[in-house]
């Protein structure tokens, strides 16, 4: 059942807190993982001069895969160190979405995301994405608390 573990990251800390028990469950398990990161294009297209600033919006989407990028590497450096494979993919879209619609494609055992993501006022005013993955995913979500304290 836990052959297959999605790990979604931010790049925050509290999504490498959720990374690193992760990577333990797929040590435990014997699983593979999956790091994801989204690229939010929602964030970057109500960003302003967004559309209008000749060059941002390449600027921005580049800083944004770059992000991506090292988010994920993290996951797949810490899943080495453990004997774990590791798969890294970088999505666009809205997060919560695309986490959604690829774990059920790749039919995945787990998904693994932390509660809190880069801020702590969005999941009030917009609700947080792990909420939303909770509520609406096919396939068995851990969510990992982090308190920074």
């Amino acid at each position: 059942m836990l052959d297959k573990i999605m790990i979604a990251t931010d790049g925050s800390e509290a999504s490498r807190h959720a990374a690193n028990l992760g990577i333990s469950l797929a040590e435990h398990s014997g699983g593979r993982i999956i790091a994801v990161y989204v690229v939010d294009m929602q964030r970057i297209g109500h960003l302003p001069g967004y559309a209008t600033l000749h060059g941002l919006k390449e600027s921005l989407l580049n800083a944004m895969l770059k992000e991506g990028e090292e988010a994920v590497s993290y996951i797949e450096e810490k899943s080495k160190d453990g004997g774990i494979s590791c798969d890294m993919v970088i999505l666009k879209g809205d997060p919560s979405d695309e986490l959604l619609r690829y774990s059920k494609e790749l039919g995945m055992g787990i998904l693994v995301i932390g509660s809190i993501g880069r801020t702590a006022i969005s999941k009030f005013l917009l609700g947080s994405v792990a909420e939303k993955v909770v509520r609406h995913s096919e396939v068995p979500v851990m969510v990992v608390p982090f308190n920074s304290e």
